[in-house]
């Protein structure tokens, strides 16, 4: 996943969009064959931080902030799944993230 980030082109939203999608799109089927929440949410939230380090701007497309937003709220859901110790350990990356 950090390979295909820092190989993105960021010339323009378009490009990064597309681009984040198809890395979506790979880390969600990984997730999908896991089949565990611990899985899911490490990956998401390691989706979340590199979206967060890229050179441009996400927040300026409506369509980026829905796609980051979306995917929180993923975390948020597999979250609950999880036990009470182990739901803390993850706030706080989850604060930094959001």
């Amino acid at each position: 996943m950090q390979e295909e980030f820092a190989e993105m082109n960021v010339s323009n939203m378009f490009f990064a969009k597309k681009s984040i999608r198809r890395i979506l799109r790979t880390a969600n089927k990984y997730i999908k064959y896991s089949g565990q929440a611990e899985t899911e949410i490490q990956v998401l939230i390691h989706f979340c931080k590199q979206v967060k380090a890229l050179k441009i701007d996400y927040t300026k497309s409506a369509a980026m902030m829905n796609l980051y937003n979306s995917q929180l709220k993923k975390i948020n859901k597999a979250m609950q799944t999880l036990h009470e110790d182990l739901q803390y350990d993850y706030v706080k990356e989850i604060e930094w993230i959001s």
